[in-house]
């Protein structure tokens, strides 16, 4: 996180309420998968990725999830398998995602909006 916070970037753990994807080069948010989790999804928020050649979803469910529950379905959902299946193995925190600081922004405005 150190090596993130000197390029000015802000990092953000997900909760047990929310789902980060990253989605690299193009990937997409497997529509399928959205479809059946829609009736628990709350809130949703896009944003660029840092390296601008992807992008970060964001959705805030209206229940908590485990960790392994969390990273099975970011992994359905198109978020990177192998990144997914390591938190799991390892038993991380949520996932982190890294923003710059106008994504950042955008990130803890939509965060407090969804509190309401």
């Amino acid at each position: 996180m150190d090596d993130a916070e000197a390029q000015g970037l802000v990092c953000f753990f997900g909760e047990p309420d929310e789902l980060l994807i990253d989605l690299d080069d193009g990937n997409r948010i497997n529509k399928m998968v959205r479809e059946v989790l829609g009736p628990f999804i709350d809130g949703e928020l896009v944003t660029v990725s840092k390296g601008g050649r992807g992008s970060h979803v964001y959705y805030k469910l209206n229940r908590s999830l485990s960790l392994p529950e969390a990273s099975a379905l970011q992994a359905a959902l198109g978020s990177d398998p192998v990144r997914e299946a390591l938190t799991i193995l390892q038993e991380q925190d949520f996932s982190l995602l890294h923003e710059n600081k106008l994504q950042a922004e955008r990130v803890i405005a939509w965060r407090e909006s969804c509190k309401v």
